[in-house]
């Protein structure tokens, strides 16, 4: 008796969404954080940013989402992404890559001083959420609202408030 030979691959009559929305996984994350607007889960701050304490108050201020950003976007000036990239466009385009200079590294530095002299952990709550964007226990709903990982995220949050406008009048000077 011979055995039939699965060709394997995806099904021909399967019908395809017309938008891809990701894999199961991700959706099922998406939905967990902000099932109001799936887009905002993006990232973890995009998330953490879209939480809200009701339906009008956010957990987050602007400040303090724009903070963090600007936090992230000047390491990324330093050292660049620390995501791994299918394409380099830069490359692709023949753009030049704009390196970090001193000020970026010096900023980047401050803010990490400024972090870290409030306890590793606060440095590191930060840098786990907004660098290499890890979605924490307390955002997923396996923590309560309280627990020690989000106060020193919110406290992280709040030095880099003070960061980045001690950087905003740094610059106007």
């Amino acid at each position: 008796m011979r055995k039939k030979i699965n060709k394997g691959g995806r099904p021909k009559n399967k019908p395809r969404p017309s938008i891809d929305l990701g894999t199961p996984e991700l959706i099922m994350k998406r939905t967990q954080i902000s099932p109001e607007d799936a887009t905002l889960a993006s990232c973890p701050l995009d998330a953490i940013k879209a939480l809200r304490y009701d339906k009008v108050h956010p957990v987050i201020s602007l400040d303090a989402y724009n903070a963090a950003c600007a936090f992230r976007a000047t390491r990324q000036n330093v050292f660049g992404s620390p995501h791994p990239k299918a394409m380099d466009l830069l490359h692709a385009t023949g753009g030049e890559p704009t390196g970090g200079d001193a000020t970026d590294e010096a900023e980047f530095r401050r803010a990490c001083d400024m972090l870290k002299s409030h306890g590793r952990g606060v440095f590191d709550a930060v840098d786990n959420v907004i660098i290499h964007e890890r979605y924490p226990g307390w955002l997923k709903g396996k923590q309560s609202a309280h627990c020690p990982d989000r106060k020193k995220f919110m406290l992280g949050l709040s030095v880099l408030i003070k960061w980045a406008k001690t950087r905003r009048a740094q610059k106007a000077a």
